[in-house]
């Protein structure tokens, strides 16, 4: 890896390189997303692990009373370190690059799937189905977002292709056809 690179990217990489050593690759994604999800649903949480008022080791026995035993070793001393050199601010970042490292080496691709009402698993689940069978995946996450201003149907972003099916873009090409 170069040495040119950012903070955020060294750490997530360092992640990723000692989950691959230790062959938990699986186990780190699940604990890269637990992390993730305590960031975003309960931010008081990382705010008091981030507050320079409280003493440090105040803040460190916070992570290890709450996360010991949920989340591997390494990750529970990465946030210690953040703590100590002040940077913990950057951890959903780290977070989030490392699962994009490990998301590669697991073959997981994303696909976004937006829809105009909400889907049911059963529906997501066939619609990832005919995704793998189409682009030949084995791995296929999905990021589901309503969004109202489609109107109806659906609009697929899996890499770099576009599946827009929704019922604003049909109508615009109607529009745009009798123009």
């Amino acid at each position: 890896m170069k040495s040119s690179l950012k903070p955020v990217e060294k750490y997530a990489y360092s992640i990723f390189e000692i989950a691959k050593e230790e062959k938990k690759l699986d186990l780190y994604k699940h604990n890269l997303e637990t992390i993730n999800s305590i960031i975003e649903e309960v931010p008081a949480f990382f705010e008091a692990v981030g507050d320079p008022a409280r003493d440090r080791n105040e803040r460190k026995q916070i992570v290890i009373k709450n996360l010991e035993g949920e989340i591997d070793i390494y990750l529970i001393s990465l946030i210690d370190l953040l703590i100590d050199v002040k940077s913990i601010k950057l951890l959903k970042k780290i977070v989030l690059k490392a699962l994009d490292f490990v998301n590669e080496a697991l073959s997981v691709k994303k696909v976004l799937i937006t829809t105009a009402y909400e889907l049911t698993k059963n529906q997501i689940d066939r619609l990832v189905q005919s995704l793998k069978k189409k682009y030949a995946c084995e791995k296929i996450e999905p990021i589901v977002v309503v969004d109202k201003s489609i109107i109806g149907g659906l609009s697929i972003n899996f890499e770099s292709q576009v599946l827009d099916n929704s019922l604003k873009t049909k109508l615009f090409n109607v529009v745009k056809k009798t123009n």
